[in-house]
């Protein structure tokens, strides 16, 4: 179902799908050929893949994706493993990208606003530039996120222990009941690792 609001229940505890069921769903649908075929979908336009997604919600696999200035707006994302993929600039507005797996991946300058992107794992992610406003990243995992330059300054559910372990500057807008961590200030003239910028 597209989420378009809310953060959902605050009490609500996000429960990892068990290794088993990742490794399955990883088995079934990380081979060449259906690796192929879920990029073909994706590039249908959105309206296919939501409905591929409907019929198949387990976690898929599309590491390696190159979708710079994609149009993804109101995308299914949820539970998809997108690691060391190039999104930037992509319009990835009120898309879910609830509990997916982001690590490394380029969101540069992407527009994720009112994106649900509660318990995604976005480690070492580059965000930097992108437009995170109204944005759901309640137990999002940003250790090393590049948030550089990043519009948070309506997002919810970010916490100071997000924070401070992502890299930001004075650049990045954060909401007002979050603090700017102090140690921004010399993180910022250290690119995180893998940054070619």
């Amino acid at each position: 179902m597209l989420w378009l609001g809310g953060c959902g229940d605050p009490g609500a505890k996000w429960r990892s799908p068990s290794a088993s069921a990742r490794r399955e769903g990883m088995k079934r649908m990380n081979s060449g050929a259906q690796h192929r075929e879920l990029f073909a979908i994706l590039e249908r336009g959105v309206d296919t893949w939501n409905a591929f997604r409907s019929e198949h919600p387990d976690y898929i696999v599309l590491n390696d994706a190159y979708f710079p200035d994609a149009e993804l707006a109101h995308a299914n994302l949820s539970k998809t493993i997108v690691m060391e993929s190039n999104l930037r600039r992509a319009n990835l507005a009120c898309a879910s990208l609830e509990r997916a797996i982001l690590r490394k991946t380029d969101l540069r300058d992407s527009n994720l606003r009112h994106a649900n992107i509660d318990g995604a794992d976005l480690c070492r992610a580059d965000l930097s530039g992108a437009d995170l406003r109204d944005a759901s990243l309640c137990c999002s995992f940003l250790k090393f996120a590049d948030l550089r330059g990043a519009d948070l300054s309506t997002a919810r559910g970010l916490t100071d222990a997000q924070l401070s372990a992502a890299f930001g500057d004075d650049r990045t807008q954060l909401p007002g009941n979050v603090t700017r961590p102090a140690a921004w200030a010399d993180k910022a003239l250290k690119a995180p690792a893998g940054d070619a910028s």
